[in-house]
């Protein structure tokens, strides 16, 4: 489009869409300018407004306003705002009325069938359907945009029903094997083997996707739990080692796993390489030499605004904490290869979050909280301390503050407190089983 200009000569037409395809992204464009230059160069300019009425404010952005100009074709489609794949139905708008018959008796005596016609004047009376699509899109390209990248993709951000994405050239196989289908964009011009295209959808199979990916990706099949705290220092290292220990007891292969740890302190492995020590402790409670990729990333703290930053057991550097949020989703490869590559030698891995999953000003770019657990589908178990009192405000408030899809992941609630103390707390458990989010409740007897 830029390279039309009046001292352009000799094309016969130029096309182009809004919002771009792909990535169904909108930029804004002067079509009038455009219109014009197309003009003064002899050049018909065809412009794809199939996916523009996705838009919110879809009206702002179409060219309709210049069909007066005579050089100007204007595609339209039933099939992408409806949903209706398979049934060809759209049409083409210019003042130009010798082009259209042109284009009419180059077509099919009968261009558009009855069952198309039909879906075609029930779809104009759907006006409260095209809101309600509008609005999940809106709502939910963000969530997909962020799964996606959270799964180490590159995503190129866009406004229409779906989204572009890169991942490794074998995933759209792999994922064929499990049942699900990606559309291959290798054969667009300028991309390559490895590109993808994904429908935005609902919550649920959103969600199916970020599983099925992880499978799709070579995640190993061992099984995993997680235990997620409602604070710093609420007993998530004791039940983890206590959970090694245990399957290790019946007979299972186990390991730890925590994908950032903060310590300042840490352990020197066979290899010389550093981990933090609570993961130590819980691969000698799994009965398991400590191995870095039981703990990737370690922040040893060197001041009150920035860390050490390890990775796989190396110094990467010294970062201020503003600079490693930035760059810490870049992480995210080294995390599930470690994992992965753990995982393919155990049975079970017993996984540790941080702090906890109800820090909403940390949740964009979380890595070892609930954006872990969506990354290797890990169930979670949300451990409390009585200790400091109001522990079941503590769970109740954090099931609160997390998404519908975080929320569904907590298998259970837990607290480490003596058995007296747990004797006392069978009044509130009448009260708690009554919530309907937190009807699970262990307590862990010390």
């Amino acid at each position: 489009m830029r390279s039309v200009r009046p001292s352009v000569r000799g094309w016969t037409w130029c096309a182009s869409a809004s919002p771009t395809t792909p990535p169904a992204s909108w930029r804004p464009c002067r079509w009038w300018s455009r219109s014009s230059a197309a003009a003064a160069c002899g050049t018909l300019l065809v412009v794809d407004e199939c996916f523009l009425d996705f838009l919110p404010d879809h009206a702002l952005h179409t060219a309709k306003g210049l069909l007066g100009e005579g050089n100007l074709v204007i595609l339209e489609a039933f099939t992408k705002l409806y949903g209706m794949a398979g049934v060809r139905l759209g049409y083409a708008l210019s003042a130009d009325t010798s082009l259209l018959e042109q284009m009419q008796a180059c077509g099919q005596p009968w261009g558009v069938s009855s069952l198309a016609q039909a879906a075609g004047l029930a779809a104009l009376e759907e006006t409260a359907y095209v809101e309600k699509v509008r609005a999940l899109i809106a709502e939910q390209r963000p969530r997909l945009t962020a799964g996606l990248r959270a799964l180490g993709l590159r995503v190129l951000d866009g406004r229409a029903n779906y989204l572009l994405f890169q991942a490794p050239e074998t995933l759209g196989e792999a994922l064929r094997q499990r049942g699900a289908v990606l559309r291959s964009c290798a054969n667009y011009p300028g991309l390559s083997a490895g590109w993808y295209r994904t429908a935005v959808r609902t919550a649920p199979e959103n969600e199916q996707l970020f599983k099925t990916s992880c499978g799709g990706a070579g995640m190993s099949k061992a099984k995993c739990i997680m235990v997620q705290g409602t604070m710093s220092g609420a007993g998530k290292s004791l039940l983890c080692a206590a959970l090694c220990r245990i399957f290790a007891q019946d007979g299972y292969r186990v390991a730890p796993f925590k994908s950032q740890n903060m310590a300042l302190n840490s352990f020197v492995t066979r290899d010389g390489l550093e981990m933090g020590r609570a993961q130590v402790v819980q691969a000698q409670a799994a009965g398991v030499e400590p191995d870095v990729r039981m703990n990737p990333i370690l922040l040893k703290p060197s001041s009150d605004v920035g860390s050490q930053v390890i990775v796989n057991g190396e110094v990467r550097g010294q970062m201020p904490a503003a600079a490693y949020f930035k760059m810490k989703r870049a992480l995210i490869p080294e995390i599930l290869s470690a994992y992965n590559s753990l995982a393919g030698t155990v049975d079970i891995i017993v996984i540790e979050g941080a702090g906890s999953p109800a820090e909403i000003n940390l949740k964009a770019d979380d890595i070892v909280n609930m954006g872990l657990a969506r990354l290797v589908d890990a169930p979670v178990l949300l451990a409390g301390d009585i200790d400091r009192g109001g522990v079941f405000a503590q769970l109740y408030g954090t099931v609160a503050l997390l998404e519908p899809e975080e929320r569904a992941r907590i298998r259970g609630c837990s607290s480490i407190n003596s058995a007296a103390m747990w004797r006392s707390c069978a009044p509130a458990l009448l009260c708690w089983k009554r919530k309907p989010t937190c009807r699970c409740w262990g307590s862990c007897p010390t």
